[in-house]
């Protein structure tokens, strides 16, 4: 038998069925999933004039400073959605890299926790409740179904 080096191989390939991946998807994943999307609204909801006092007042002084405050977190949630998208269709490295976004805005809220503080109960109880949230759903994604289901192979 010869080998010619010029032949494609004779291995089977063969795209990944994602329906079938993610039917299988475990309730775990997907209550993560949604809670993650859930923080998303909440955060939304705190920008909103009246509910965090005094955080656009302390921006209407500059407007350039209104428009990288707005841009920033524009970016950021751009990037938090691509990540949920990317982990409910099972690409474990946006699971890791979701982690990391997630540990930063927990460092951030809460090691400045008095401004929350002074811009309102409405502005600590929707930090409160997003942070929560979001522990839950790491550990969903990290514990259990939630973590044999990105070791898995398709």
């Amino acid at each position: 038998m010869t080998i010619d080096p010029f032949k494609a191989p004779k291995a089977h390939v063969a795209d990944v069925d994602i329906d079938r991946a993610l039917a299988s998807r475990p309730a775990s994943v997907t209550l993560a999933c949604r809670l993650l999307w859930a923080t998303i609204a909440l955060g939304l909801v705190s920008l909103v004039p009246g509910v965090r006092n005094g955080l656009w007042t302390a921006y209407a002084q500059t407007p350039a400073a209104i428009v990288v405050a707005l841009g920033f977190t524009m970016l950021m949630i751009a990037l938090e959605a691509w990540l949920i998208r990317l982990v409910s269709r099972r690409h474990g490295w946006a699971r890791w890299a979701l982690l990391g976004l997630l540990i930063l805005g927990w460092v951030l809220t809460f090691s400045d926790f008095s401004v929350s503080i002074d811009q309102g109960m409405a502005a600590v109880v929707i930090d409160l409740v997003v942070g929560m949230a979001e522990m839950v759903a790491a550990g969903l994604l990290f514990l259990s179904g939630g973590r044999t289901w990105f070791q898995r192979e398709p």
